[in-house]
């Protein structure tokens, strides 16, 4: 069987053609898998009556919605290939991705056209949420019919580029058998059922939400449902609630966010505090929590897979005891994405589930994990030499990731080979697995550990919101305490705010009684020598995982904090 993005399509509208496709949560209509067929189809006639031939370049600059997949795939099945930019990036980070990439047109959101305004471009401004069309009759369906029969499994389909953590935006070349048979593969480990509902918010210009949250569902014959507007938590619950999705793509940030505002908070306190603290009652905890979380979610998730970065093990471990449908997926832009991956509740503790069909992994002498499948990106555009860097001699791709299986067959995620900090005795750190723990103190938000001032330096963020309470709580305890012998209780803690200087002097206590907590649940050679506040959030790719390359020992590099820089393509 011929394995392109066309086959994915067009045999999903055939099969599919009356069922909804694609919708905007909190808008009426929406587009069938028929619909989608035709716009596709008279889209395309109108590429080709701009002069797009098979291997033109098509930018795509839009947040996730119905007309994103349609742009996608009229381009595709005539052998163009897209350019989907994250819109995250900025106005210079996409001038030199439209110039490097030679694109001959681009397609733009109305939220991302300001952006563009100030930007001095060749090309045209194509409005996404008014996509045109040409009818496909005559000549045009001839020249139409032509283009599609010469699309092939190598037929590149898309030049990705990503925002990584190293700051070197490179451009991702996939082909039609890259984007397909990984869709393909990894269509059973949700168990699909046609009709399914999915909730999207994640951007389709990732690859992960792009092959898992797009192609998947066509494949499926699933109906997608868009934000359409930023995923602020409150309007996910708004959608939630109407939705009730039976799939969710998330990347770890969202449930570790609801786990350490609402369920940690609940569990930890009162009553159920106190019953907290016997081990053996955390698990039935859990459980208990798990439900409500569940409702939450909408009452019918059966699947809510998460990817893009590292889950936190103490969220993982509630949400395993909650027995709640979650997946951990492993992947990157240059395996099209998913590498391994498991049903919901499957895969090992802290593990990334198996091999994906149809994918080798091997772990190299120095712990790499190395990859090989039909999946495997053609290269990176216009750079050979980094594309040879990426590949070893005989054919496997370098991950850069450090791992292990367990005799069972699940992988596990170590870290980064770049981010391993050598140990004063040659031992090899990972700072990821240091964050870890000290994520899960109260009052942190998010941490980052790099080598530095004599040791392993932690730059933390705190989550302010829960300095401010405690501060006050201890305030009102011990005020309480006083006003009692008089028989007098008044709360005066309404409308009353620590002050900066109150704030801080919490913090810095709490950082000298941090270091030791956190270092009594480390090995010896893996302690921190010291904490160091970092008071803006830190500065994050589309993925949510931390651009390291912004920071080092002593917190900000002398860079833009957007991560912009004159390397970026």
């Amino acid at each position: 069987m011929i394995v392109t993005i066309n086959n994915v399509l067009f045999s999903s509208v055939e099969k599919y053609f009356d069922r909804k496709a694609f919708s905007h949560y909190n808008e009426e209509g929406g587009l069938t898998y028929l619909e989608l067929g035709r716009n596709v189809t008279s889209l395309s006639c109108w590429l080709i009556e701009q002069g797009i031939e098979s291997g033109d370049r098509v930018a795509l600059l839009g947040e996730s919605s119905l007309y994103w997949p349609q742009v996608f795939f009229a381009a595709t099945t005539i052998g163009a290939v897209l350019v989907p930019i994250l819109p995250d990036f900025q106005g210079g980070e996409i001038k030199k991705i439209l110039d490097h990439s030679e694109a001959k047109l681009l397609f733009v959101s109305e939220k991302q056209q300001a952006k563009m305004e100030a930007v001095d471009l060749s090309l045209p401004l194509i409005p996404l949420e008014n996509l045109p069309s040409a009818e496909p009759a005559g000549d045009m369906k001839n020249r139409l019919e032509a283009l599609r029969a010469g699309v092939n499994e190598d037929t590149l389909a898309a030049i990705l580029y990503t925002s990584g953590t190293t700051g070197h935006s490179k451009g991702v070349m996939l082909t039609h058998r890259n984007f397909a048979s990984n869709a393909m593969a990894a269509v059973h480990i949700p168990k699909l059922k046609p009709g399914y509902e999915w909730l999207s918010f994640l951007p389709l210009a990732h690859t992960y939400e792009c092959t898992i949250g797009m192609l998947i569902n066509v494949h499926s014959g699933s109906h997608t449902y868009y934000l359409g507007k930023p995923p602020v938590p409150s309007l996910i619950l708004k959608a939630l609630k109407k939705i009730r999705p039976r799939i969710i793509l998330s990347v770890p940030l969202l449930i570790e966010k609801i786990y350490a505002s609402s369920i940690k908070p609940a569990i930890t306190s009162g009553f159920l505090g106190t019953l907290y603290k016997f081990s053996f009652m955390r698990r039935p905890i859990h459980w208990l929590a798990g439900k409500k979380l569940y409702r939450t979610f909408g009452g019918r998730l059966v699947f809510f897979g998460i990817g893009g970065a590292p889950l936190s093990a103490e969220v993982e471990r509630f949400l395993r005891d909650a027995r709640f449908p979650y997946s951990i997926g492993y992947g990157l832009t240059e395996t099209s994405p998913l590498l391994a991956g498991s049903p919901p509740l499957k895969g090992a503790y802290r593990s990334t589930g198996k091999v994906l069909q149809g994918v080798e992994i091997r772990i190299a002498d120095e712990g790499e994990i190395q990859a090989r499948g039909p999946n495997i990106m053609k290269g990176y555009y216009k750079n050979e030499e980094m594309t040879a860097e990426v590949m070893t001699e005989d054919g496997w791709f370098r991950t850069g990731d450090i791992g292990r299986f367990d005799r069972k067959g699940n992988l596990f995620i170590k870290g980064r080979i770049k981010n391993v900090i050598l140990g004063a005795n040659g031992e090899n750190i990972y700072p990821e697995s240091i964050e870890s723990v000290i994520n899960s103190e109260p009052f942190v938000e998010e941490s980052l550990v790099l080598e530095g001032g004599g040791g392993l330096t932690a730059l933390v963020n705190f989550n302010y919101e829960k300095v401010i309470e405690e501060i006050q709580r201890h305030r009102y305890h011990h005020e309480h305490l006083e006003e009692s012998r008089e028989f007098h209780v008044e709360d005066d803690r309404k409308g009353w705010i620590p002050s900066a200087e109150e704030i801080g002097q919490f913090i810095d206590k709490y950082m000298g009684s941090l270091t030791k907590t956190v270092n009594k649940r480390l090995s010896v050679f893996s302690r921190i020598s010291q904490v160091k506040e970092e008071k803006e959030p830190f500065v994050r790719t589309p993925t949510k995982k931390i651009k390291r390359f912004l920071y080092d020992h002593m917190g900000l590099k002398e860079k833009d904090r957007s991560g912009e820089s004159s390397d970026e393509t």
